[in-house]
């Protein structure tokens, strides 16, 4: 079944640790390291407010549907290098995340403010990378940031969530933020933190990425026609993401004006390492005491299952090649789960090999609620080139149901869905009918 691939294990370079004065020696551990991993996004939401040139404020890239994101049509690898030991801050697991690897949203929508269809890729040149904070209180992962024209600075939302170098600059646009002198992001050197060490499991991971639009020109001879292609950096957080537009200048539409994004904002909140973190009481209350989502120490097979990561950025004044200025404020939400090894005999009929299961609600089983999300809109397409737009669908899309995924929830979906029912993931195993 498609969304259930086999994991392709490449070799890879042992990852380059940062450069610390002191490193003590790494633990006595069973498996060798670096060990990578294949990770597929199960679940997430992506939405942002857009202003280009003369258009009004739009909301992109979904329009007609809910914002989430399609299982199993994004993926990456993930090497986890050996645990290496900051005399401050304890163990720490760096992380790299080969560009090749790397498969980000693709999407068509049409935007009712401009009239016109737009398409865009999200996509690596070269390799991202991370760190993963073994101990308890160690590490500050949350990322507080504003931004204006010059570039994105390190913020302030309120008295108790506060970048420890607010209104000191993060990054010039476009560029990903400095991650300080020691080369991880979250030790005290850098802008990371609200000033509240994480517990065990937090981390962060930086993509310095780029993002490839079109939008469709109807003059004869149709086509697609390129937009921009430029840089856009995502920093994502097992902890809390927060940014605003905070513009100065004169009023749209004179010269150097202020964007019209000024004063928008979202706050966004991801989830620890499982199962080295164990249950959240807040993001899993319903597995609190449950002996099967208990934390695992590291090197456990299952100690990287999931994390949910997020990011919230903007950025003003790019330049694109047909419609002038385009400003963007986005969030970005996404549960990526680690495909792993079935037992064949766990499951009947299965054929071995890695799978991530079709838990699309993200509470660790595949149920009925799975099942209902799939049916309540089986049957509708999602949006896109040459689709419908003088009103809603009569079936709104879900893209958590579309786990085939084609853009149309049918018959195959359910299928998939269904074939798995019972099955859960624990810190143990990953199916346990």
């Amino acid at each position: 079944m498609e969304g259930k691939k086999p994991l392709v294990m490449a070799s890879l370079l042992m990852i380059m640790l940062a450069s610390f004065a002191v490193i003590a020696p790494t633990p006595t551990v069973s498996a060798q390291y670096p060990k990578t991993h294949r990770y597929v996004v199960m679940e997430g939401i992506l939405n942002s407010w857009t202003q280009l040139d003369a258009f009004g404020v739009s909301q992109s890239p979904y329009t007609t549907r809910a914002p989430y994101l399609t299982p199993y049509s994004m993926e990456q690898n993930i090497t986890f290098g050996p645990a290496w030991n900051s005399v401050t801050y304890g163990w720490i697991v760096n992380q790299t995340i080969p560009w090749q690897t790397f498969v980000g949203v693709y999407h068509e929508w049409f935007d009712t403010i401009s009239g016109l269809y737009f398409n865009l890729r999200h996509y690596l040149d070269t390799d991202g990378y991370g760190w993963v904070f073994l101990n308890s209180s160690e590490g500050d992962v949350d990322c507080c940031t504003f931004n204006n024209k010059t570039g994105v600075f390190w913020g302030r939302k309120n008295a108790t969530f506060a970048s420890p170098k607010a209104g000191q600059l993060a990054a010039l646009t476009g560029k990903v933020p400095s991650v300080g002198p020691d080369g991880v992001a979250g030790t005290g050197d850098d802008g990371f933190g609200d000033g509240t060490p994480d517990l065990k499991g937090s981390g962060v991971m930086i993509l310095p990425s780029k993002l490839r639009c079109e939008w469709y020109n109807t003059t004869p001879p149709a086509k697609w026609q390129l937009l921009f292609d430029t840089d856009w950096p995502v920093t994502l957080t097992t902890g809390t993401a927060y940014d605003i537009v905070n513009d100065t200048g004169p009023a749209y539409p004179a010269a150097g004006y202020k964007s019209l994004l000024q004063g928008r904002n979202a706050t966004v909140t991801g989830q620890r390492w499982q199962f080295l973190a164990g249950a959240s009481p807040t993001v899993d209350p319903e597995h609190q005491g449950d002996p099967d989502y208990g934390p695992v120490p590291y090197d456990n097979e299952n100690w990287n299952k999931y994390a949910s990561v997020a990011c919230v950025w903007s950025m003003i004044n790019l330049t694109t090649k047909d419609f002038g200025r385009l400003d963007v404020m986005f969030y970005l939400k996404e549960k990526v789960v680690k495909e792993s090894w079935v037992d064949p005999h766990l499951f009947n009929g299965l054929p071995p090999g890695y799978y991530v299961i079709p838990d699309i609600n993200c509470d660790e089983i595949v149920d009925i609620f799975d099942v209902v999300i799939c049916a309540a809109t089986f049957g509708s397409t999602d949006e896109g080139l040459g689709k419908p737009v003088a009103g809603p669908p009569p079936l709104t899309f879900d893209a958590r149901g579309d786990v085939k995924p084609d853009g149309l929830i049918d018959i195959f979906d359910f299928v998939i869905i269904a074939s798995w029912f019972g099955c859960k993931v624990t810190n143990h195993c990953i199916v346990l009918p």
